[in-house]
């Protein structure tokens, strides 16, 4: 707790500082992974709580100067500070770790990624802030995201909701379900495996159409009689390793065909 001389020689007593642990990549020193987290940081988070949140601390992993172990006050930060703020660019492995551990913990937290990148379908229904570094313009208006964003969160009347308090519930509403209710509930199970699965298709189709109007060099340059790529290049080709063996989306044969890919070129020139 730290102190303030005041006029007459008294002393005023200030009120700790509260913390916010930013999660995410981070990456090797001079790295594009080590550019993105640093540019998000300072060019973001810091800005919002230097301008409005000034009774914070901002920290992130890399940059705590307490000597110990690293794994331990990562846990301990995310655990029990006031704020955790999460970047779910990249879908890193780590930052998803730390995610679960303050959802388990049901503790307020923000939410990030950045424009264009897929957020999982388990936490992909909860608010999450888009940012991007195409336009200067960009960052201001992910700082005015974000300073909603915590004022909404510091509010006394919030109630933490992620994943974890929505599964919790559930288990909670089960014990209590009058006669009946289990059935409303296993409906409610299957509605969202059905629009776990449409989520799914609906981004592989979008992978499709951007890819078949920018398909690798590769197909490019092979003959007439090569034109269409192998199951396993075509799933490649969308990060999906092995999606090609999945007859539910692709279907089965040397998928896709070229008749197939010239369709998929056309809704492509069509939403251009």
């Amino acid at each position: 707790m730290g102190k303030q001389n005041v006029a007459g020689g008294g002393v005023m007593t200030q009120a700790p500082k509260r913390t916010c642990f930013v999660v995410g990549p981070i990456g090797d020193a001079g790295s594009p992974v080590r550019g993105h987290a640093d540019w998000l940081l300072d060019e973001i988070i810091t800005p919002v709580f230097s301008d409005h949140f000034k009774e914070f601390d901002v920290i992130r992993a890399d940059r705590i100067s307490s000597p110990g172990m690293i794994d331990s006050q990562i846990i301990n930060h995310v655990l029990d500070d006031e704020l955790v703020i999460a970047d779910l660019t990249f879908q890193n492995a780590n930052a998803f770790y730390e995610l679960a551990l303050r959802h388990m913990e049901r503790k307020p937290i923000i939410h990030m990624f950045r424009a264009g990148e897929i957020i999982p379908f388990d936490v992909k229904p909860y608010r999450a802030i888009p940012f991007a570094f195409e336009h200067p313009k960009q960052r201001f208006e992910a700082r005015d995201l974000l300073k909603q964003a915590i004022d909404a969160v510091l509010a006394k009347d919030f109630e933490v909701e992620n994943p974890v308090t929505r599964a919790r519930g559930i288990a909670e509403l089960r014990k209590h379900a009058m006669p009946g209710m289990d059935i409303v509930l296993a409906d409610i199970e299957g509605l969202k495996s059905q629009l776990q699965t449409v989520a799914q298709q609906a981004a592989t189709a979008l992978r499709a159409v951007s890819f078949s109007s920018n398909p690798p060099r590769s197909w490019l340059n092979r003959g007439a009689a090569q034109a269409a790529p192998t199951p396993g290049e075509f799933g490649a080709g969308f990060g999906y390793q092995g999606l090609a063996n999945s007859e539910t989306i692709l279907g089965s044969g040397d998928f896709p065909s070229a008749d197939a890919l010239k369709a998929l070129s056309e809704v492509s020139k069509k939403k251009t």
